[in-house]
């Protein structure tokens, strides 16, 4: 098992891509690091300067760790969402919208959505 140094030095060199992670592990590994135990316990300004990141990127990533529902966490695996998008777009929804928000992503994935294109409008320049 992975300490959570080591934990980090694999964010920051994912953060810094050399290997990337996507935002789920990212916001694991800082709940992890600030996790009671931890060499950085509660410490978000040490982790953001050992990151090299801010401390508010640090409180969003937490923050989406432990707000993230689980089916949300598995969708955002799949996409390249960062630590801004993924907090300000879903971690603070309520955990019903963001059941909603999934619905609806599944229901344009299947193509139920479509633009009726049978008809132009044609709008004409006036002179």
């Amino acid at each position: 098992m992975s300490t959570v140094m080591e934990k980090l030095d694999r964010l920051k060199r994912s953060i810094h891509p050399e290997e990337p992670l996507n935002i789920v592990d990212q916001c694991e590994i800082i709940a992890e690091a600030l996790e009671e135990g931890s060499p950085l316990q509660g410490d978000k300004e040490g982790v953001a300067l050992y990151l090299g990141i801010s401390e508010n990127q640090v409180y969003k990533m937490n923050y989406s760790h432990h707000n993230l529902i689980p089916e949300m966490k598995e969708y955002l695996r799949k996409t390249d969402y960062k630590a801004h998008t993924t907090y300000n777009t879903f971690a603070i929804m309520p955990p019903e919208a963001q059941r909603e928000c999934l619905d609806a992503e599944k229901t344009l994935d299947k193509g139920v959505y479509k633009f009726d294109t049978s008809e132009t409008t044609i709008i004409k320049e006036e002179k």
